[in-house]
């Protein structure tokens, strides 16, 4: 024990003997330590040379913990702060880096607040002593390397016009109920090409042109200046309310903001790569139109662009045009397309929302007269619109959508989604028809892909509740190709919508596919909608007919719309080549492919099918109804679901459709209506 506490009293008379030696170690001591190190701490002294430099090392890491940090010298001409390291990691410490650019002394101070509370004032003397200053080294300067490269930019593209006032989002205004959005933006894409100085912009090839994004990893792709304010992108005149901002990750110059002023703007691009190399590119013109705009103003051949066949493209302008400007309007007989946008999915729009379930009836008329055949692309006429297809007239619509009232006069051809020419030759997808088409007697309805959206429609009648047929005959009509329509699912979990009516004759001759869909595939529907009905009709011809009923699942307490919707119901005939029908699939209870009077010829072979009752088994619609997506399911039907077995009552022989075929099932009208007992008798008796 005596001898820990000897050992402990030893230690420390040793450490308070350095202590004391320390005590007395002279100031000069500890500077010339200090130039030793190159570093010196608050309160300790330097002397240097002219050129020297130091480090200045504060006591602790002020700005790891939040201190404001001001430094500052006494004198100027003496020495220059080159650097400053706040300390802002706890394993850092606040320090300066000076140099020594003058004789004489000077006191470096540093100043480190706490947000006004407190503060901590550390100083550090420098003395730099008189000598000869160090001649300036000589530089040889640069030589420039010359430029063998020329750099061209260009604009791809055209901007959507837009109208004073539209918004980018839910356009036009409050007051009109009518929106747009451009799918992927109102731009247009900047390019570059970057090549031999001898090379004209005229001659760059497609291969050297790059978009101009952070993202282009081409070998010769143009690289963007990093200081972004050496890129303009100019608008002349100056249009108010809009702005123009360049993406510098997709490489795209987008229009955005709320046009004020109607006129056309020149929009085009100054741009600086990162070896400041200058190019400007093309313009591009950017419209701008009044919202009261009229219709028969702008629909000529003035406004529209002539083609080698001599007819013209008419491009909707302004793209939302309410008011015809006359309650009838024909269009011009040699304009073959009307373009709503050349952008699937970006729509024009014609015509005011009515409400058609209400009793309205719209107040405008649009006409396609004799010889004129009109293509619609991308366009949305409303309800507000009535549109007449005159004899000797077709209209065709493709990825548009026709709100109203569309009639086919006698001798007047309607299409819908489907394209006669080149290599895209075919049906397409993306139309509707929520109003009605209606083919009057001496009308064709020529390769048509028809769908329904009526009540759940957006842009029109919003109280839409709509089960009447999507089509309705009218007379005797004729189909040419193949025709598929499809009815809506139902508003307000009523009945499905009906897919067509036929007052008359409808035609489908040999080789003809119809087609016909009851609304119907969800809970929404309590009652799936007939596929055809038929009002004293008739389906006649030597082509195939398929109906498929709509599906029907009931969550409310009214028990009287249960089921799901027939193939066929009304009262009337079936007279083709071969039937197949199919009841819709229910929750509620199997539902017959027939619902009421309807006679299927003796030389027709069919398939009748009964739809299922699906409480229990979590199916939905039948696996042969064509839900018309346009995807997975299909453009249209896949036509081979719909077996047809040779089954009629009377077979098929070379007498048939012959004048010795029994004339309820020839050429002629059904049944004994013509005082042909005595003929029909004949015939049956030469038939067998």
């Amino acid at each position: 024990m005596k001898k820990g506490v000897l050992k402990l009293l030893k230690v420390s008379l040793s450490v308070l003997g350095i202590v004391s030696m320390l005590s007395f170690i002279p100031q000069n001591a500890i500077s010339a330590y200090a130039e030793e190190r190159g570093v010196i701490k608050n309160r300790e002294t330097i002397t240097l040379e002219i050129g020297d430099t130091a480090t200045l090392q504060g006591e602790r890491a002020y700005g790891y913990s939040d201190y404001q940090l001001e430094w500052s010298v006494d004198q100027d001409g003496i020495v220059s702060i080159e650097s400053t390291d706040d300390g802002n990691s706890w394993d850092k410490i606040t320090k300066a880096e000076i140099k020594a650019i003058g004789a004489g002394t000077a006191t470096v101070s540093l100043k480190a607040d706490y947000h006004g509370f407190w503060s901590y004032d550390e100083t550090f003397t420098v003395t730099v002593n008189p000598g000869t200053e160090p001649e300036e080294p000589i530089t040889e300067e640069p030589v420039a390397e010359e430029d063998t490269k020329n750099l061209f930019i260009r604009l791809v593209g055209q901007f959507e016009h837009k109208m004073v006032g539209e918004e980018d989002i839910d356009g036009v205004s409050s007051a009109t109920g009518i929106s747009y959005k451009a799918p992927e933006g109102n731009t247009v894409k900047l390019e570059a090409a970057l090549v031999e100085k001898e090379v004209a912009r005229e001659a760059v090839s497609e291969d050297a042109w790059h978009s101009l994004s952070y993202f282009e990893t081409a070998e010769d792709a143009v690289h963007i200046n990093p200081d972004l304010s050496k890129t303009k992108i100019v608008v002349e005149p100056e249009c108010p309310g809009v702005e123009m901002n360049y993406n510098v990750w997709d490489g795209t110059i987008a229009v955005t903001g709320k046009p004020q002023q109607a006129g056309t703007y020149q929009v085009y691009v100054q741009f600086t790569d990162e070896k400041n190399r200058v190019a400007v590119s093309n313009p591009v013109e950017f419209n701008v139109y009044e919202q009261n705009g009229k219709l028969v103003d702008v629909l000529n051949y003035d406004r529209a662009t002539k083609t080698s066949d001599g007819k013209y493209i008419y491009d909707q302008v302004p793209w939302y045009i309410p008011d015809l400007g006359a309650d009838v309007v024909t269009v011009p007989k040699d304009i073959k397309a009307w373009y709503g946008s050349h952008t699937t999915g970006t729509y024009a729009e014609l015509g005011t929302a009515i409400s058609l379930s209400n009793g309205e009836q719209p107040g405008q008329t649009l006409v396609i007269p004799a010889g004129c055949n009109l293509t619609m692309v991308n366009m949305r006429v409303h309800s507000g619109v009535k549109i007449v297809v005159e004899r000797g007239a077709k209209l065709s619509i493709r990825q548009s959508t026709l709100e109203g009232i569309v009639e086919v006069k006698n001798g007047g051809t309607f299409s819908a989604d489907y394209i006669d020419y080149g290599e895209d030759a075919g049906f397409t997808f993306g139309s509707a028809i929520n109003g009605q088409l209606r083919m009057m007697n001496g009308s064709t309805l020529e390769n048509a892909r028809i769908l329904s959206h009526t009540n759940f429609s957006g842009r029109d009648d919003i109280n839409r509740n709509n089960s009447n047929p999507v089509v309705v005959v009218d007379g005797t009509v004729s189909i040419k190709g193949n025709v598929y329509i499809k009815g809506d699912e139902a508003a307000n979990y009523g009945v499905g919508q009906k897919g067509l009516s036929i007052r008359g004759k409808l035609i489908v001759p040999d080789g003809s596919v119809l087609a016909v869909f009851g609304g119907g595939e969800s809970q929404l529907s309590s009652m799936g909608g007939d596929a055809i009905t038929l009002n004293n009709g008739t389906i006649y011809g030597d082509g195939k007919v398929i109906a498929v009923g709509g599906f029907g699942m009931n969550l409310t307490g009214n028990r009287e719309i249960i089921g799901g919707g027939a193939a066929v119901s009304g009262k009337g005939k079936i007279d083709t080549d071969r039937a197949y029908l199919e009841g819709g699939y229910s929750f509620d209870k199997e539902t017959a492919p027939i619902n009421g009077n309807i006679t299927l010829s003796y030389r027709t072979d069919r398939n009748l099918v009964t739809g299922k009752c699906i409480a229990g088994t979590g199916e939905t619609t039948s696996p042969n109804y064509w839900h018309g997506t346009g995807d997975s399911d299909g453009i249209c039907p896949d036509l081979d679901k719909y077996v047809v077995e040779d089954n009629a009552p009377i077979r098929k022989h070379s007498y048939r459709n012959s004048v010795w075929y029994p004339m309820n099932y020839g050429y002629y009208d059904y049944g004994w209506n013509y005082g042909c007992w005595y003929n029909s008798l004949w015939s049956w008796f030469w038939f067998f």
